[in-house]
């Protein structure tokens, strides 16, 4: 966005990487076409002097984690968080999307100019270049995939028997009279009689996993660790298959294996029918839910769940897990991640975050302390209450609609007998530091709205040591030294007897896990710093730039998640208060602290 051009106050505006002069903005990450498709440039932490980073050593064993269970059931969600966590811990991670590779490569009608090999081979594939990577399937060459419709990007939307032939032709599937799915429904009877092996999408399947294998190479001989294979994988020969084809590419493999039965999954179903990048508009919402109703009953056919042979961790309705043969550093953190994670509800509970209102302090462009606010930054609590209030009736509505829901299903009449609901929708929380500032901000809220507010440490404002309270002019005249060591290096140095940005982000990191967890909607108000920290974690961004971000006053932002964990953050800038004076006696009435 220019310089001249402002968004309107009072309506979202999309954070992309123009913004705050490139590096130090909040990149979005959206839809089907996130910017790097599938490669997180994300917050890493480094250690020592900067030029240890150049050093090729791979410290770390090299992980292949591939994904198990029937669509809708999250698995795309989990990696793309579980991939964000670990490069946010300073881990390279990057997600790679089989089925979404093979529906592009069916939609090339020609081969690309520069392509080797016969269509439906690795080396054509390869000679796609930049052509091929979408969401979750890019090199991490931050190269700019091609529009949706064009020659060499289009997907081409694969009907369930389709999809299924192909699958059975190369997996070698053969249907199971077990019930080993995650259903308690007896699934239909199926066959691959005549499933035929040269067929074109068969064929593009195969030289799909054996693309996304090339990559996973490509990307570990860069120094990455973390690999996510994504796909149904529901057979045992399958991933036998996909096994062996990373034997000397990964150090180990790990499966997840991602459960959830019928009776809960019906939400999330409706949610990948309505994803375009599952079903375009030609297939039209009553079809996409048909295709979808059989090719969940055709995998559950032949599904085999991972053996004790494996590593995996299994998840079972987000709630229990199961680890067989779990070691490492790398998969403990994944574990760890995984139970803090509420199940895939953050689809319907965005964040939002605002930084609390002016302060004394800013007025004086001081440093850390506890100081009020100022007139005008008790009317920032009063523009940000309201703002709140519209959340709050819309989650009241939902919260109504989901007790009747509960209500009706829970009656003795209901059809299919009486079932007792999870609750999906929760009354939203306000999370503030323990300084005035924020607790002064979000007072407004949370007495008349009757919100609930949670204070913690962990939020509280960068601590400057012995600079604190001091304005800039005077840490340069005291101290010269630390302003230019502060100026060359923003994240890594530390004030004395004060706290760095790289501390900070640690510090933060219980927070992230509990707004991960949380099953609500959770509006943060917090410090300039912290909040600079977050956006980048939820924004896809990195920390180490993230400090130069503009954090106003006065601005809301959103992270909202689509049904396969990719974030989106948007930003608002609050309208003035439409009663000026009524602002200021609000303001009057919460001038002291509690």
């Amino acid at each position: 966005m220019s310089s001249d051009t402002k968004p309107a106050q009072g309506t979202w505006h999309r954070r992309t990487g123009s913004d705050n002069g490139g590096a130090a903005s909040i990149r979005t990450l959206s839809g089907s076409e996130p910017e790097d498709a599938g490669l997180y440039s994300a917050p890493t932490s480094h250690e020592g002097p900067g030029y240890e980073v150049e050093v090729p050593t791979v410290t770390c064993r090299r992980y292949a984690v591939i994904m198990v269970g029937l669509p809708a059931r999250g698995k795309t969600f989990l990696s793309q968080k579980i991939s964000r966590y670990l490069a946010w811990l300073g881990h390279e991670s990057a997600v790679f999307n089989v089925q979404r590779m093979w529906r592009e490569s069916l939609g090339v009608a020609v081969a690309p100019k520069g392509s080797t090999g016969s269509p439906g081979t690795s080396e054509y594939m390869l000679g796609m270049g930049s052509a091929q990577p979408t969401a979750e399937s890019g090199d991490g060459s931050g190269n700019t995939p091609p529009t949706a419709g064009s020659a060499t990007a289009k997907q081409q939307f694969i009907h369930a028997d389709t999809f299924f032939q192909a699958f059975v032709a190369n997996s070698k599937a053969r249907p199971t009279s077990a019930d080993l799915t995650d259903s308690t429904d007896k699934a239909p009877p199926s066959s691959n009689a005549g499933a035929d092996e040269e067929s074109p999408e068969a064929t593009a399947y195969s030289a799909a996993v054996s693309h996304c294998v090339d990559r996973v190479k490509a990307f570990f001989g860069r120094g990455g660790l973390v690999a996510f294979l994504n796909d149904d994988f529901v057979t045992k020969a399958s991933r036998d298959d996909v096994e062996a084809r990373l034997q000397g590419v990964a150090d180990s493999v790990l499966y997840i294996e991602v459960l959830r039965d019928d009776a809960i999954n019906a939400r999330f179903e409706e949610l990948k029918v309505g994803n375009a990048s599952e079903y375009g508009p030609e297939a039209g919402s009553r079809g996409a839910a048909t295709d979808l109703a059989k090719r969940i009953a055709l995998l559950k056919s032949v599904y085999e769940r991972v053996g004790d042979d494996k590593s995996f961790i299994r998840i079972r309705n987000g709630s229990h897990i199961d680890l067989h043969d779990v070691r490492g550093y790398l998969p403990s953190r994944m574990t760890s991640f995984l139970m803090h994670l509420a199940p895939q509800n953050k689809a319907f509970c965005p964040i939002y975050f605002s930084r609390h209102g002016q302060s004394e302090y800013n007025l004086e462009d001081r440093l850390g302390g506890n100081p009020l606010l100022t007139d005008k930054g008790h009317d920032d609590a009063v523009a940000l209450k309201n703002f709140i209030a519209t959340i709050k009736e819309d989650n009241d509505r939902m919260l109504a609609q989901q007790e009747e829901l509960r209500s009706a299903a829970a009656a003795p009449d209901a059809p299919g007998g009486p079932q007792n609901l999870p609750q999906m929708q929760k009354p939203l929380q306000i999370w503030t530091s323990q300084l005035t500032r924020t607790i002064q901000t979000a007072r407004p809220a949370e007495t008349e709205l009757g919100i609930q507010c949670l204070r913690w440490r962990n939020l509280n404002e960068i601590h400057a040591g012995v600079c604190e309270h001091l304005t800039y002019a005077e840490v340069k005249e005291k101290y010269p030294l630390i302003h230019d060591f502060r100026k060359k290096n923003k994240y890594a140095f530390r004030y004395p007897d004060g706290e760095s940005y790289q501390d900070l982000v640690a510090r933060l990191e219980p927070v992230i896990m509990e707004l991960e967890n949380a099953d609500r909607v959770v509006v943060v108000v917090a410090h300039q710093a912290v909040l600079r920290a977050l956006l980048a974690y939820f924004g896809g961004s990195n920390a180490e730039h993230s400090v130069h971000v503009e954090v106003p006053h006065r601005t809301v932002w959103r992270c909202s998640y689509d049904a396969s964990g990719i974030p989106t953050m948007d930003e608002m800038k609050l309208p003035p208060n439409p009663d000026p004076e009524a602002a200021k006696a609000a303001a009057a009435a919460w001038a002291k602290p509690t």
